[in-house]
C-alpha cells in the first residue's frame, strides 16, 4: 500500500478507465455543457507561437541602443485573447493539460467591462517644446552678453558703414559727433583690443588735424592712449599736447593723471606739484575761469580722497578769503572745539579691549579720522599742522564771475550734495566730467530728498569720516563746521544769495530725513534746532517766498502737517495771483501753489479732493483761496482757462544759458504745466493728463538747440512730473505698471543721474527683461552714479529674496564684474568690490586689492577695507600708505607704545 493514496498504482489504473464524459468530480458536471473536442496539434502550435513571440520580444529589447532606459509599456502582442480581462470567462490552458488534455472552464468573478480595440501604434518623434521662461532667460542672457561684450559686426555691414562714415566726414569734416561715432564703430570690428585702439588713434589724428581745438576729440584720444599704453607714454603724449595747445586743459589734466594713476610713482606731494603746474599754465594761457575751476575742483577731490583734510581746508580758506573778502581779513577762520576728554576715553577703551594689533590700528585710525579734520598750530602729529605758506603755490586769482562756482565747489568738497539730485544739477557741478569723483556716500543718499526709499539705507554703512549724518565721534563738530562755512559763504556772496539760502535749508531737511532712519530721537532734537535757525532766516528775509516753502516742508518732514499747510496758506493769502505778478514772483508763487497742492495729494487725494480743486480754481481765476466757494460748474471753466494759458506759455518759451538759479528754482512754465497736468488727472483722468505732459515735451524738444541748456533742464523737470503722476495712478491701479516702465525707460535714457527716477524704478519693481534693458541703458550712459543706483537696487532686492548671504555676495560680485567698464577709476565701486569679495580665498582678495590700488592708488579708504579683510597683510598695507604719503593718523609703533603704557 502506498503511503500517499493519490499515487497508488491501483488508483492510477482507475483513472485511466474513467470515460471522458465523467472526468472530474460529479459536482463539476453540467448537463447543459458539452465539452469541445481538443485539437492537440493546434495546442502545440499555439504553444510554439507564444515561444517564438517571447524570443522575438527578447530580440527587440536587445536591439535598442540605450540599454539603461527601460521600456515603461509592454508589447501589445503579448495581450492574448484568452486572458482578456473584458471577457466573462477565460480558458486555463495550463490546467490538466499534460494529464487529461481537457480545460476546465474558470468562472470570472470580476465585473463585466466594455471591450476596446487596442491598436498598435508607432512611436512618434518627441518634439522639443518651446518653454516660455527658458526663452525669457535666454533673452536676458543675450542682453547681458551684448552689454558687456558686443558681438563683432558682419564684415560686409562693417565695411558698408565705414564707407558711409567716410563719405559723410568728407562732406562734414568739422562734425565732431560724427567723428566720435566713427570711433565707436571700431568696437564692432574684428581684432584685439590694442589693435582696435590703435585704429581709433589713427582716426583721431586725422580728426584733430581738421579740428585741433575740439576738447571732445582730445579727451577721447587721451582716454584711448591710457587704456592701451603704459602711463609713461600717456605722460609723453600729454606733454606733447600741452606744447602744441598750451591753452587747452585736456593736456594739463593728463599730465596730472599720468602721475596720479601710476601706482609705482604716485605720491601725494608730487601730484600736488602737477596740480600747481596745471593751474599756473591755465592761468597764464588765458583767464578761462571755467577750466581753472574744474582743475581746482579736481585738486580738492584728490586731497579729500587722500585723507588730507587739513590741507584741503587751508586751500579753500585761502581762495574764499581772497575772492569773497580781502586778503588777510581772517573772515573764514574757523574754530573747532574738540572733545579731548571724550577722545581720550574712547581711545583708552579701544586700546585696553585686548583686540589684535591690526584691529586696534584700524579702530584708532577711524576714530581720529572722524574728529581730526581741522588744522591746528601745535600737535604731536606733524600732519595736523598745516600752514598757509604750505599751499600758497596753489593760489591764483580768479574773476568775479566765478564767485558762485567757488562757493559751490567748497560745499561739494565739504560733502554737501546737490539737492535735489537731478541730472541737470549733477552736470552743472561738473562732477560728471571727473571719472573718479564718486567716493562719498552722501551724494547717493541725496536721492532720499526726492523719496525716502529703503534701498538707500544700506548706503549709510559706507560713510567715512569726517561725516555729519550718523551718531559718532566728530559728527556734531563737523556739522557745525560745515554749517558755519555755509553761513559765511552766504553772508559774503554778492550773487545767488537766495539760491544758497534755499540750498542750505534743503540740506537741513535732508539731514533730518537721513538721520531719522537710524535714530528717531536725535533726529527730532536736530529738527527743533533746525526750525529755530530757519525762523531766524525768515525774519531776515520776510519777502522771500522760497524760504517760506522750505520752512513749511521742514515742518512737514517733522510730522506737523497742519503747521506746514498753515504756513503755505498764509503765504498764498498775503500775495497776489501768480498770473498778475512779475517774472520772478510769478515763478515763486506758482511753485508755492504747486507744493501746497502736492502735499494735499500726498496726504490723501480722495479725502482732500475738494480742497485741492478749490486751490486750482483760486490759482486760475486769481482769487484768494478763502474767497472761493466750490461748485461743479467752475471746473469746466477752470479747465478751459488752464488750456488757454498753457498754449500761451508754451508759445513764449525760449532757450537760454543756465545758472545756479535756473537749477535751484523750477521755471514758471514747468510749474504751470505741472499744475495743469495734476488738475486734469483729478478732474478728467490719467489719459488726458499724460497727453498734456507728452505734448508739452514734444513742443519743447522742437525748440531745444545747442546754444542753451534751459530747455533741457525744463524737459527733465517735466519728465519728473510725468513720472510722479503715473506712479500715483499705478499705485492705485497696479495692473498698469507697464505704462510707467516705458516712461522710466525713456527718462533714464536721457537723464541717467536723476535720483527720483531710480526711486520710482525701485518702487514699481521693474524686473525681468525690462530691468535688463534699463541696466543696459545705464551702463551705456557711462555714469558711475547711475551704475551705483543700479547696484544698490539689486542689492536690496537680493537681500529680500534670498536668505543665503553667501549667494547674495557672489551675485553682487558678478554684477560688479559685469559693470567693470564703467568704474575703472571709481573709488566707490572698488570699495564695494572689496567688500563683496570678503567670502573669497585670501589670494583672490589680494588680487582684487592690488587691482583696486593699481587703478586708484591715492584713495585712502581702499587701504582701510583691505586692512579689515586682510589683517595678516597689515604691515604691507601700512607701508603702502606711508610710501604714498597719504594721511596716517597713527603708526604701529605709536600704537605699541600706547598699548604698553596702558
Amino acid at each position: 500500500m502506498s503511503l500517499f493514496p493519490a499515487f497508488d498504482s491501483n488508483n492510477s489504473q482507475k483513472i485511466e478507465n474513467v470515460s471522458a464524459n465523467e472526468a472530474g468530480p460529479s459536482w463539476l458536471n453540467n448537463s447543459s455543457f458539452i465539452s469541445p473536442e481538443i485539437n492537440s496539434g493546434a495546442a502545440s502550435l499555439s504553444s510554439n507561437e507564444s515561444c517564438n513571440e517571447e524570443v522575438n520580444e527578447k530580440k527587440r529589447s536587445k536591439s535598442h541602443s540605450k540599454k539603461s532606459k527601460k521600456k515603461k509599456h509592454k508589447s501589445k502582442r503579448n495581450i492574448k485573447e484568452g486572458n482578456n480581462d473584458s471577457a466573462l470567462y477565460y480558458e486555463d490552458s495550463n490546467a490538466l493539460k499534460n494529464e487529461s488534455g481537457y480545460s476546465v472552464p474558470q468562472v470570472k468573478l470580476t465585473k463585466a467591462a466594455t471591450r476596446y480595440n487596442v491598436e498598435q501604434k508607432k512611436k512618434k518623434h518627441k518634439k522639443n517644446k518651446s518653454r516660455y521662461f527658458q526663452k525669457k532667460l535666454d533673452e536676458e542672457n543675450e542682453v547681458k552678453n551684448t552689454l558687456i561684450n558686443p558681438e563683432p559686426m558682419d564684415i560686409q555691414e562693417f565695411l558698408k558703414r565705414t564707407e558711409s562714415f567716410n563719405q559723410t566726414l568728407r562732406n562734414e569734416p568739422h562734425n565732431v559727433e560724427m567723428w566720435l561715432d566713427y570711433i565707436k564703430l571700431q568696437d564692432c570690428g574684428i581684432g584685439s583690443v590694442r589693435g582696435r585702439g590703435e585704429k581709433k588713434l589713427s582716426i583721431l589724428d586725422r580728426a584733430l588735424l581738421i579740428n585741433p581745438d575740439a576738447d571732445e576729440l582730445l579727451q577721447e584720444k587721451m582716454s584711448i592712449t591710457e587704456s592701451i599704453y603704459p602711463l609713461d607714454k600717456v605722460a609723453t603724449e600729454a606733454k606733447t599736447l600741452v606744447t602744441k595747445h598750451p591753452q587747452n586743459m585736456i593736456g594739463w589734466l593728463w599730465i596730472i593723471n599720468s602721475l596720479q594713476f601710476n601706482l609705482s610713482k604716485m605720491a601725494a606731494p608730487g601730484v600736488l606739484m602737477n596740480y600747481e603746474k596745471a593751474l599756473e599754465g591755465i592761468n597764464k594761457a588765458h583767464h578761462d575761469s571755467d577750466n581753472f575751476m574744474d582743475v581746482l575742483l579736481q585738486c580738492g577731490l584728490f586731497l579729500r580722497q587722500s585723507g588730507l583734510w587739513e590741507q584741503l581746508w587751508v586751500l579753500l580758506e585761502l581762495y574764499l578769503e581772497l575772492n569773497l573778502t580781502t586778503a588777510g581779513s581772517g573772515a573764514f577762520k574757523q574754530i573747532v572745539h574738540l572733545p579731548e576728554d571724550e577722545i581720550q576715553r574712547l581711545e583708552d577703551g579701544v586700546i585696553t579691549s585686548g583686540l589684535p594689533l591690526g584691529s586696534l590700528w584700524l579702530r584708532i585710525e577711524r576714530l581720529r579720522e572722524g574728529i581730526y579734520f581741522f588744522p591746528v598750530e601745535e600737535s604731536s602729529d606733524p600732519q595736523r599742522m598745516v600752514f598757509r605758506e604750505d599751499l600758497t603755490q596753489l593760489l591764483f586769482p580768479i574773476t568775479k564771475s566765478c564767485e558762485s562756482r567757488l562757493i559751490m565747489n567748497t560745499l561739494l568738497l565739504l560733502k554737501v550734495p546737490p539737492l535735489p539730485l537731478t541730472d541737470a544739477f549733477y552736470r552743472f557741478t561738473k562732477l560728471d566730467k571727473i571719472s573718479w569723483s564718486l567716493d562719498s556716500a552722501e551724494i547717493i543718499l541725496s536721492a532720499k530728498f526726492s523719496g525716502n526709499e529703503d534701498y538707500l539705507d544700506v548706503v549709510l554703512e559706507l560713510l567715512y569720516g569726517p561725516q555729519y549724518l550718523i551718531n559718532g565721534l566728530g559728527q556734531n563738530q563737523f556739522f557745525d563746521f560745515v554749517n558755519s562755512v555755509f553761513d559765511k559763504c552766504i553772508f559774503y556772496s554778492s550773487t545767488d544769495k537766495i539760491c544758497f539760502l534755499v540750498w542750505q535749508m534743503r540740506w537741513w531737511r535732508w539731514i533730518h530725513l537721513v538721520q531719522r532712519v537710524k535714530d528717531v530721537e536725535s533726529s527730532d532734537d536736530l529738527r527743533k534746532g533746525l526750525l529755530s535757525r530757519a525762523k531766524k532766516l525768515l525774519k531776515q528775509h520776510r519777502d522771500c517766498i522760497p524760504l517760506y516753502i522750505e520752512y513749511a516742508l521742514l515742518e512737514y518732514e517733522g510730522g506737523d502737517i497742519s503747521a506746514c499747510l498753515k504756513v503755505l496758506e498764509m503765504t498764498m493769502n498775503l500775495r497776489n495771483s501768480p498770473l498778475m505778478a512779475g517774472t520772478l514772483e510769478k515763478r515763486d508763487l506758482c511753485t508755492l501753489y504747486k507744493e501746497y497742492i502736492l502735499l494735499l495729494i500726498k496726504e490723501d487725494i480722495n479725502l482732500n479732493k475738494e480742497k485741492i480743486l478749490v486751490a486750482f480754481i483760486a490759482l486760475v481765476f486769481g482769487e484768494p483761496i478763502k474767497n472761493i466757494v466750490y461748485r461743479d460748474e467752475l471746473l469746466t471753466k477752470t479747465s478751459e482757462k488752464f488750456s488757454h494759458i498753457t498754449t500761451e506759455v508754451l508759445h513764449d518759451v525760449k532757450d537760454a544759458e543756465i545758472g545756479l538759479s535756473e537749477i535751484i528754482f523750477p521755471e514758471f512754465t514747468v510749474s504751470w504745466l505741472s499744475l495743469h497736468a495734476w488738475f486734469t488727472f483729478i478732474h478728467e483722468g490719467i489719459k488726458k493728463s499724460t497727453e498734456i505732459m507728452e505734448n508739452a515735451i514734444q513742443q519743447l524738444e522742437i525748440l531745444k538747440n545747442k546754444n542753451g541748456n534751459l530747455i533741457g533742464v525744463m524737459l527733465e523737470q517735466l519728465h519728473e512730473n510725468l513720472v510722479n503722476i503715473t506712479l500715483l495712478y499705478c499705485k492705485e491701479n497696479p495692473g498698469h505698471f507697464s505704462f510707467l516702465h516705458d516712461i522710466l525707460l525713456r527718462a533714464i535714457q536721457h537723464y541717467p543721474n536723476n535720483g527720483l527716477f531710480f526711486n520710482a524704478i525701485y518702487t514699481c519693481e521693474v524686473v525681468g527683461i525690462k530691468w535688463q534693458k534699463m541696466s543696459s541703458l545705464i551702463v551705456s550712459s557711462g555714469s558711475p552714479l547711475a551704475s551705483a543706483f543700479t547696484y544698490f537696487i539689486t542689492h536690496t532686492r537680493l537681500i529680500k529674496e534670498q536668505s543665503n548671504k553667501g549667494n547674495v555676495g557672489i551675485r553682487l560680485q558678478n554684477l560688479l564684474e559685469k559693470l567693470r567698464n564703467s568704474y575703472q577709476r571709481c573709488p566707490l565701486f572698488w570699495r564695494l568690490f572689496l567688500q563683496a569679495s570678503s567670502l573669497k580665498d585670501t589670494q583672490d582678495i589680494k588680487q582684487i586689492f592690488y587691482r583696486s590700488v593699481e587703478k586708484c592708488p591715492w584713495v585712502k579708504f581702499l587701504y582701510y577695507e583691505a586692512a579689515k579683510i586682510l589683517p595678516e597683510d597689515l604691515p604691507e598695507i601700512q607701508d603702502l600708505l606711508v610710501e604714498k604719503e597719504l594721511r596716517l593718523h597713527t603708526t604701529p609703533e605709536e600704537l605699541e607704545i600706547l598699548r604698553e603704557g596702558s
